[in-house]
């Protein structure tokens, strides 16, 4: 008898199985469409760069107030300049929005791997109490609202550790305006620590994890370097990099691989001699290690420290994103710069973006790559193997300066000198591939 019920069982779990499976694979066709329902035509310019600053940096003011109640607002230019910053950054998604005094409509498509489109559509309706979804539409099924919404909440808490939709208490629209009601339950660091695992779990192309440990080895000599300087002298960013590259081979024998090594390297490099932020990121570094040894001083690169930020900066952000995001980054900056009061745009630290991205990526790329360029940076080299020591290109350009020579960062003309900046990289030894 036992046995007849567990073969019942069996077969009933089985079919149960296969209901799921042909159910799933039903879904998945159903929801793919012949044609998009939007496309991107995004142009980022000076402007994008300003609106979306403004609006990000406004808000996460927000997150430092003693308050438990707060709106974070965004106006329709601000949200407009996210979406192309988010299209330019992601080319298979494509967003479309109309804001109103009667909600907030949403059109988006994503291109899926198989050469087809899913497309959604959906309306957030004015709300004084979380949020409240009209229509909901994906291909050609409608989806509930409730249902996916929780659904939605329930993977956010998965992927990150706090239910974000569930705390959003109002929403408001009107032509120009979002104004979303948030119940702050988490403090600042774990809000962003969960959106910064998020934002590395879906937009880093990278697989492996950082080494906490073996970062903190590396900061601690990048200390015990500056520490012993003869009479504080400043050395070049080479120098620093080279000792590192020499620290891992002394690291052979703690079982690391060499991709964990450059990484953990390009990680200690960028909270070192760049910014302690990075450890939202990469995670807390020991509280016993001091932060400024006594000689402490950023190295220059080419004789500019601003570049050697630019570089450090880049190769981190590498890590934590992807190539065509890191890169953009960058050009942001520059976009930033070129408004009132900013320094100008400048294609030579665009260059030093370049070059930290690239420097990153073949540091890591493969087990193989990695080992190259420990080697190549163990033996003798200098500034002028990672960037060029004599730069003929544009700096200084106001907005107005660059509209006029370049349009924006798609146009031909800058991509022209993008091309003319990877050409003299691909030059230096430190950028050759193996």
């Amino acid at each position: 008898m036992i046995i007849y019920w567990a073969k019942r069982l069996i077969i009933a779990a089985t079919v149960i199985v296969m209901i799921l499976i042909i159910a799933s694979s039903l879904f998945v066709v159903v929801i793919h469409q012949s044609h998009p329902l939007q496309l991107s035509s995004t142009q980022v310019d000076s402007n994008t760069a300003r609106f979306a600053k403004s609006a990000i940096a406004r808000n996460v003011r927000l997150l430092g107030q003693q308050h438990q109640n707060v709106d974070f607002k965004v106006s329709a230019a601000e949200l407009m300049s996210m979406v192309e910053i988010l299209e330019r950054t992601n080319p298979d998604i494509s967003i479309h929005f109309n804001m109103t005094n009667n909600g907030l409509y949403i059109e988006s498509t994503f291109k899926s791997r198989w050469q087809r489109y899913i497309n959604l559509s959906l309306l957030i309706l004015p709300s004084s109490s979380g949020i409240s979804i009209a229509h909901l539409r994906m291909g050609n099924i409608s989806l509930p609202a409730d249902y996916s919404l929780k659904f939605v909440d329930y993977l956010l808490k998965h992927f990150t550790g706090i239910e974000l939709l569930s705390y959003v208490n109002s929403v408001a629209t009107t032509n120009h305006l979002l104004t979303i009601g948030y119940t702050m339950v988490n403090n600042k660091a774990q809000l962003i620590g969960s959106l910064t695992n998020l934002a590395k779990r879906f937009g880093s192309q990278h697989n492996v994890d950082n080494d906490l440990k073996l970062t903190a080895l590396y900061y601690r000599q990048l200390q015990k370097i500056q520490h012993h300087s003869s009479r504080c002298k400043s050395r070049p960013l080479s120098f620093f990099i080279q000792s590192l590259a020499q620290s891992s081979a002394q690291m052979s024998h703690l079982g690391y691989s060499a991709v964990e090594q450059n990484r953990a390297a390009i990680f200690a490099l960028a909270v070192y001699f760049g910014s302690y932020r990075f450890e939202y990121f990469i995670g807390k570094l020991a509280t016993d290690i001091p932060r400024k040894p006594r000689c402490y001083a950023i190295p220059p690169l080419a004789k500019r420290v601003d570049l050697t930020q630019h570089f450090i900066y880049s190769a981190a952000i590498e890590l934590l994103s992807s190539k065509q995001t890191s890169e953009f980054v960058g050009e942001l900056k520059e976009l930033l710069d070129s408004n009132l009061n900013g320094s100008g745009f400048s294609f030579v630290d665009l260059m030093a973006d370049r070059a930290g991205v690239r420097f990153a990526q073949l540091a890591t790329d493969s087990e193989d790559s990695a080992f190259y360029h420990q080697q190549l940076l163990q033996r003798t080299f200098s500034d002028s193997d990672m960037f060029p020591s004599n730069i003929t290109l544009p700096e200084h350009l106001t907005q107005q300066a660059f509209e006029h020579a370049y349009q924006h960062i798609d146009a031909p003309a800058y991509e022209a000198i993008i091309q003319q900046i990877d050409t003299q990289l691909t030059s230096l030894t430190v950028y050759r591939i193996p």
